[in-house]
């Protein structure tokens, strides 16, 4: 009869452990990649009606950062928490027709906000599933100036984040 000695259970307890959480991470990172994806190849300027506003609108955006972060909890039903924060760099400008939007230079050295949102994941029956999210929006009015704080940061639900979901954000929400 052969006794494992409890050095060596360990070791393989805390292999099996670090095996169990490098699949999390690494879907949870590919889900991460698409949404970068999604942003790194965005045109970065764009003219389209805004129905709510009744007016033409040009956007140029600037670099996009997406970060991300995962965590383990003590929770059976969610092991892992996770989210993906991006933040955004536009510049808008708005017109009456189409002809003269598209002519306007929206500039991203001033009149700049800045959009930050963050999609909360959490990992249950081994998929990332999301949870909710908060956006806000920050604003430059001036070259070399500040941004100003936010008005508000909005709690978003999941339902409001797919429903409202569109573009390269659709793609950060880790739908296959």
């Amino acid at each position: 009869m052969r006794i494992v000695k409890p050095t060596s259970l360990m070791l393989v307890l805390a292999t099996a452990a670090g095996l169990a959480y490098g699949e999390p991470l690494a879907d949870f990172e590919s889900i991460t990649k698409k949404c970068r994806q999604a942003f790194d190849t965005r045109h970065p300027i764009e003219v389209v009606y805004v129905a709510r506003s009744k007016a033409w609108v040009k956007r140029v955006y600037g670099p996009t950062r997406v970060a991300y972060d995962v965590r383990k909890t003590d929770s059976l039903v969610s092991p892992f928490l996770g989210y993906i924060e991006i933040v955004e760099l536009i510049a808008v400008d708005r017109a009456a027709d189409e002809a003269t939007a598209t002519a306007l230079q929206p500039s991203l050295d001033n009149k700049v906000s800045r959009l930050t949102q963050r999609l909360n994941f959490a990992y249950r029956d081994s998929l990332w599933t999301l949870v909710d999210g908060t956006m806000g929006m920050e604003y430059k009015s001036e070259p070399d100036g500040r941004f100003s704080p936010p008005d508000t940061t909005v709690r978003l639900t999941k339902e409001s984040i797919v429903l409202k979901a569109t573009g390269p954000a659709a793609a950060c929400l880790g739908a296959p």
